[in-house]
């Protein structure tokens, strides 16, 4: 019908999402590993990520040596529709591992203070209330006495 149109450019990004969440060696299921070690480091967790088979992986940045290089497509915002792509984002893990800590023991606090036991949802929820005996004799949870 002769209507004018600018093409839309719809890069794959199913590499990088691979890379970022694929279990067990994506970069966040890596990062979460390494948490479980006994000694978590930023060297070791950093080396694991430079140890990962991906095409959207720069390993090495030169002169960040704590950084590794993810490839996003990536738009210019002032250039509707122009993509560029192959634009290697660094990533600098400083913090990563405490940060991923943190979050894990939020998860947890959250997942215990849901608990149907009402021992455990004290543990976590009103600590101030649990004498460190656990419950007294006469407290009873759902009808059971503990």
């Amino acid at each position: 019908e002769g209507i004018a149109f600018e093409p839309i450019y719809d890069p794959d990004n199913a590499g990088v999402i691979a890379l970022m969440e694929a279990p067990p060696d994506g970069i966040i299921p890596t990062l979460f590993s390494h948490l479980e070690a006994s000694k978590p480091s930023e060297t070791k967790f950093l080396a694991s990520v430079k140890g990962i088979n991906s095409a959207c992986l720069t390993p090495k940045l030169k002169k960040r040596p704590k950084d590794f290089g993810v490839t996003h497509f990536t738009a210019d915002p002032s250039l509707t529709g122009s993509v560029l792509s192959d634009t290697v984002i660094p990533y600098d893990i400083t913090s990563w591992l405490d940060k991923a800590k943190s979050l894990a023991k939020g998860k947890l606090l959250r997942f215990l203070g849901a608990s149907t036991d009402s021992f455990v949802r004290r543990l976590v929820n009103d600590p101030e209330s649990v004498d460190g005996g656990g419950l007294d004799a006469e407290e009873e949870d759902g009808g059971v006495v503990r």
